[in-house]
């Protein structure tokens, strides 16, 4: 069955660097989190971008992203409740924003940090 949509006055594009955006100002509003890392790269990716570690790494493919990034956590907050906390909050907000479906988000967590503000 198909879905009446209005029509459109053309087409939209959303750039993987708007999607990576959002990420980014998602991890920087979460608590327990101290920052973004580069997570591992495969042998292909060092290839294609040439060394260029980016903390944050989209693959769009049509309306649907992956989303890989690598964070350090702050000591003291449960690993995986925080982890599920990012990959929910970070769908949530990339779907609410553009449109886009998010199939993952994959975490590397690189390491962890005293809180500074104690």
């Amino acid at each position: 069955m198909e879905q009446n949509r209005p029509a459109t006055a053309g087409n939209l594009k959303v750039s993987e660097n708007v999607v990576s955006t959002i990420v980014k100002q998602v991890i920087s509003d979460m608590d327990g989190v101290s920052g973004l890392t580069s997570p591992p790269v495969t042998a292909k990716e060092a290839l294609l971008f040439s060394g260029v570690a980016k903390p944050v790494r989209i693959t769009l493919n049509g309306d649907v992203a992956v989303i890989n990034l690598g964070v350090v956590l702050k000591i003291g907050y449960q690993v995986k409740d925080l982890a599920e906390k990012i990959q929910d909050t970070i769908k949530e907000e990339v779907q609410n924003m553009t449109g886009i479906t998010v199939s993952a988000v994959n975490i590397y967590i690189a390491g962890a940090v005293k809180d500074t503000a104690e």
